[in-house]
């Protein structure tokens, strides 16, 4: 994404990584298109912003967040969790992905809550979500 910034420093430039937001804006580029951005909205941006202002310790402090919270995902699916993250850091439910792609079942949803609801209760903490 850098050679592009290179090559011609006038493009717009954006990256597509949840786990290189910081990165991605304290090295010049212009912004990130991410999944994460789907239900943490507020992290996301929050992120953007900081780094931004080249505050990168407290970027990378809620970076580190949305990390752990892109990797406990993963383990159920990272496209099958989106759904289920919608649902418990916006608070409205989205449906069910269609196929190939199929839902996680209820066991792996309460699984993966119990994963990120510390991590959830932290952004309520550092007021990056409202209670």
């Amino acid at each position: 994404s850098l050679d592009y910034k290179r090559l011609n420093p006038n493009i717009i430039v954006y990256n597509g990584s949840d786990m290189l937001i910081t990165s991605a804006i304290s090295t010049g580029l212009d912004g990130s298109v991410t999944a994460a951005s789907n239900y943490l909205p507020e992290l996301t941006v929050a992120i953007k912003k900081l780094a931004s202002e080249k505050k990168i310790d407290e970027a990378l402090r809620l970076q580190f967040i949305l990390d752990e919270i892109v990797e406990a995902s993963r383990i159920f699916g990272s496209l099958s969790s989106n759904y289920v993250l919608v649902k418990l850091f916006q608070g409205y439910d989205v449906g069910y992905p269609r196929g190939p792609i199929f839902p996680l079942d209820k066991e792996e949803e309460q699984q993966l809550i119990n994963k990120v609801n510390q991590l959830k209760m932290k952004l309520i903490e550092l007021k990056i979500l409202k209670e």
